[in-house]
């Protein structure tokens, strides 16, 4: 009596392998193009946030803080110290919140490092107070590319590239 050993052919192996590898070519675009959407849809959440902290802000004390320059395109990575004791009402390293913010009022909860988290994209404030909406938005498609779904009617224009 033969007995016969049940085992996968080598051509049966081959085709199994192409199909994975054709299903796999399918699969990894689609989860960068679903990763790169979630970059952007957390960015545009942040940039949201800091809208509104920045509203808030304007709607206590009367006024914008001091070291934004109305009308000119300013990269929050640069201001992020400064920026975030501001809006946070928290000492950061280097700047008191009493330099801008005297009542040390939580306008918007973030760290400082937020700003310049790994993969967080370059985050531009303009603070519109001259320019109409058409100036303001040349003036920001001249520092970036591609607007995600900015809203340049807006006081306050937080934009990323």
């Amino acid at each position: 009596m033969i007995h016969h050993r049940q085992a996968f052919t080598l051509i049966e192996v081959i085709i199994v392998l192409t199909i994975m590898m054709a299903f796999m070519g399918f699969v990894f675009p689609v989860g960068t193009h679903l990763k790169n959407r979630a970059l952007t849809l957390k960015t545009q959440v942040q940039c949201l946030r800091y809208r509104q902290g920045l509203l808030a802000y304007k709607e206590h004390y009367g006024y914008f803080p001091p070291f934004l320059q109305k009308d000119q395109c300013l990269h929050l990575g640069n201001l992020r110290a400064i920026f975030t004791a501001t809006l946070t009402g928290k000492d950061v390293t280097g700047y008191t919140a009493m330099d801008h913010n005297p009542d040390k009022i939580c306008f918007c909860e973030f760290d400082a490092d937020e700003l310049h988290e790994n993969g967080l994209s370059d985050i531009f404030l303009l603070v519109r107070e001259q320019l109409s909406p058409s100036e303001a938005s040349l003036r920001g498609k001249h520092l970036i590319s591609s607007n995600h779904n900015v809203d340049w009617s807006s006081e306050v224009i937080l934009f990323f590239k």
